[in-house]
């Protein structure tokens, strides 16, 4: 890699491993993935993007995710288990968005990266990847619907309304109708503010 804007945090990285591939806590893969380091940051995107992100120093558009742990194997096998979770459970909110679309882009294109670094600078490492992503294109990572915050509200709202049953989604309808008449006179006025700006 010719650019790596973060060198002070690195002290080595994965190959790029197909979420898919990703071991369960405890078994003997997931030890092993573990002795080449568990804390740092991770990046996930589709494996077509990888040379381009790696050529970038992990500041692309290409960059689906990034996130960080203190033990970056099972966080990211969470990600997995949210996506073959047969029970719709989620420990990871990109899992979410993964499964979410799978007609369109099947598990085995999802590929992870860990960028390990020491236990002591992780949030910073964290906060400074997101920082440049946010300078270089407006958002800390390309899927901010996977985003445990505000961006990925409607994808869990999304997921919450598999797990209900059709009684319920018939309740959350009528909510939604009562408040319709509200939410299109907003939407009036605001279109209206901005023709007179």
């Amino acid at each position: 890699m010719k650019n790596n804007p973060f060198s002070e945090y690195i002290t080595g990285t994965s190959e790029w491993i197909p979420i898919q591939n990703l071991p369960s806590d405890k078994t003997t893969r997931f030890n092993q993935m573990c002795e080449d380091g568990t804390v740092g940051c991770y990046v996930v995107a589709l494996k077509e993007h990888t040379d381009e992100i790696d050529k970038a120093g992990y500041i692309s558009d290409k960059v689906g995710y990034i996130g960080m742990s203190n033990n970056i194997v099972s966080r990211t096998n969470s990600i997995r288990a949210t996506v073959v979770s047969k029970k719709n459970c989620v420990y990871h909110g990109l899992g979410t968005y993964i499964k979410n679309r799978l007609d369109e882009i099947p598990l085995d294109r999802y590929v992870v990266k860990y960028l390990y670094c020491e236990e002591s600078k992780s949030n910073n490492f964290e906060n400074t990847m997101h920082n440049m992503m946010k300078e270089k294109f407006g958002y800390a990572f390309a899927w901010r619907e996977a985003s445990g915050g505000k961006d990925g509200k409607l994808e869990r709202i999304y997921n919450d309304l598999t797990q209900i049953d059709d009684d319920s989604k018939l309740q959350v309808y009528e909510n939604l109708l009562a408040e319709l008449p509200d939410i299109l006179l907003r939407q009036y006025h605001a279109k209206l503010n901005l023709a007179e700006d």
